[in-house]
C-alpha cells in the first residue's frame, strides 16, 4: 500500500525559521530508510528577499531599500535567483519515497511536481499551462550568481506562466536520497516593493511575472489556497485520501532550531558556500 503523504499548514513565520523547517524535513528524509513525503504550505511575518544559496548578496539586493521598507533577507537551502516573498503562499515537498518519485533527476521531479500545481491553479479559476522549454524574459549572458536576476523574470524548463507571464517560481535541492522542492505562489504584488529590493525596474517585472489575482475576481483566503493545491497534488500523484494532516514532531522542530542561523543573512555578505542544488530556477 502507498506510503500516505503529510500534509502541513504553519502560520507566517519568519523567514529563517521557514527554510530552517524545510531543510530540516530534507534532512530527515535524507537519513530515513523509511519512504515519506511531507506537503508543506507556509507564509512569511514580513515581506521577505530569500536569496539562492550561492548567491551574493550584495549584487542580489538592495540592503538599503530592504532596511528602509521593512524587508527581512534570508538565505534559501536551494539555488537560484532571488525572490520576494509577499503576498503569497509557499509550498514545499520533501520526499525520498521512489513509489511517487521513482526518477531521481531534478527535471522528471519537478515536471511531476509542476502537474500537481498547475492542477491547484486551474481548479482556482487561473489558466495556467506548463512551459516545455525557454525563458520568457531576455536572454542571460551570465549566471545568477555572478549577475542576478529576479527568479520570475524569466520562465524555465517545466514551469508555470500564464499567457507569456510566469506566476511559479520553483527551486530544488537532492541529496543520496530525498529532495526539496520549494517555491513562491503569488497571490498578489506590491510592484514597488519587488522591483525595488531586487534593483529591477518596475516595468520589466509587470512584463514578465503574474499574480493568482490578476486572474480571479476574488483570491481565497490562505487555507483555502492550501486545500485547492492539496487537491491538486492528491489527484495528479493518486492519493486522495492519503494525504494526511499533519504537524512537525517535536525532533523536527528542534532540529530546525538548530539550523535557523546558518540561512539567516547578516549585512550584505559576498557567497554563501552552501551545497544544494538550484532546480529550474528560484
Amino acid at each position: 500500500m502507498p506510503t500516505p503523504w503529510r500534509f502541513v499548514v504553519d502560520e507566517a513565520l519568519p523567514g529563517a525559521v521557514n527554510m530552517a523547517r524545510d531543510a530540516a524535513l530534507f534532512a530527515r528524509a535524507e537519513e530515513s530508510g523509511s519512504p515519506q513525503t511531507t506537503l508543506r504550505f507556509y507564509r512569511w511575518d514580513v515581506p521577505t528577499l530569500s536569496l539562492g544559496n550561492k548567491q551574493r548578496a550584495a549584487s542580489a539586493a538592495d540592503e538599503g531599500f530592504c532596511r528602509r521598507n521593512g524587508i527581512a533577507l534570508v538565505r534559501r537551502p536551494t539555488g537560484g535567483a532571488a525572490v520576494l516573498h509577499h503576498l503569497e503562499l509557499t509550498y514545499s515537498v520533501v520526499s525520498n519515497d521512489r513509489g511517487y518519485f521513482p526518477q531521481h533527476g531534478i527535471m522528471a521531479i519537478y515536471l511531476q511536481i509542476s502537474r500537481a500545481l498547475c492542477r491547484g491553479l486551474q481548479a482556482l479559476g487561473v489558466p495556467a499551462r506548463i512551459v516545455s522549454h525557454g525563458a520568457l524574459g531576455p536572454a542571460r549572458s551570465d549566471n545568477y550568481i555572478r549577475n542576478p536576476y529576479p527568479c520570475f523574470s524569466a520562465a524555465s524548463h517545466f514551469e508555470l506562466v500564464v499567457g507569456e507571464h510566469k506566476i511559479i517560481g520553483s527551486a530544488q535541492k537532492r541529496g543520496r536520497r530525498a529532495f526539496l522542492q520549494h517555491g513562491s505562489i503569488p497571490c498578489a504584488y506590491d510592484w514597488p516593493l519587488q522591483a525595488g529590493s531586487m534593483r529591477a525596474r518596475e516595468e520589466d517585472l509587470r512584463k514578465v511575472m503574474t499574480s493568482i489575482g490578476a486572474h480571479v475576481p476574488d483570491v481565497p483566503p490562505y487555507r483555502d489556497l492550501a486545500a485547492a493545491f492539496t487537491r491538486g497534488f492528491e489527484e495528479v500523484f493518486g492519493l486522495d485520501p492519503l494525504v494526511s494532516p499533519a504537524e512537525l514532531s517535536a525532533e523536527e522542530l528542534q532540529l530546525a532550531r538548530s539550523l535557523e542561523a546558518q540561512f539567516q543573512v547578516n549585512g550584505m555578505e559576498t557567497e554563501n558556500g552552501g551545497d544544494g542544488a538550484s532546480g529550474a530556477a528560484q
